[in-house]
């Protein structure tokens, strides 16, 4: 089976929870399968992400703005969204996807998941598609609420509509292979 995975960051050069769980999921994908790597950022501008081949480099917001974040709540989209799905990016997913002929695609943390929207637009269907979320974005946001009343209206508008994207991301992918019992009933 041909697979190709979709992550934030490479889970080699980071040593937390997340990064070891990500290796061992790329360990156990690995046997008896092709996997291929693209991820976000310019860390993945490397022929290789461990022993795994890197198809690509896909763009992303490096800097969070706050300009660019209220513009987002205007448009009506969450700033996390826009920070991964910049239109350079989605074009160059789908470039790697018509490059080889995968039969699944997994994607590791939500925001990543995002993409598959972009699958769907293109008509690709015949691609299966697993979301392995770590947290669930929108919750973490909640729980970083600042005693400044504005930022914190901000931050519940981007924690609803982020809300929204997940739960219509995660009604488009085949399989979520949820990590706690909490994220899988959210």
């Amino acid at each position: 089976m041909r697979i190709l995975v979709v992550l934030c960051r490479d889970p080699f050069i980071h040593s937390d929870g997340p990064s070891y769980a990500t290796r061992a999921v790329l360990r156990l994908l690995s046997r008896n399968n092709n996997v291929k790597i693209v991820g976000y950022g310019d860390e993945f501008d490397k022929q290789s992400i461990g022993s795994y081949e890197c198809v690509g480099s896909l763009p992303i917001y490096y800097a969070n703005s706050r300009i660019l974040f209220i513009l987002s709540l205007i448009s009506g989209r969450p700033y996390t969204y826009r920070k991964y799905m910049q239109k350079e990016a989605r074009s160059l997913f789908i470039r790697i996807l018509n490059c080889d002929n995968y039969d699944l695609v997994w994607f590791e943390q939500l925001q990543s998941s995002f993409l598959v929207h972009e699958m769907n637009s293109c008509g690709i269907k015949s691609i299966r598609t697993v979301i392995r979320p770590h947290n669930i974005e929108s919750d973490v946001i909640l729980s970083k609420f600042p005693h400044n009343a504005l930022a914190g209206f901000f931050l519940k508008a981007e924690s609803i509509l982020l809300s929204m994207y997940e739960k219509r991301t995660l009604n488009c992918v085949d399989v979520v292979a949820a990590i706690t019992d909490l994220d899988a009933r959210r």
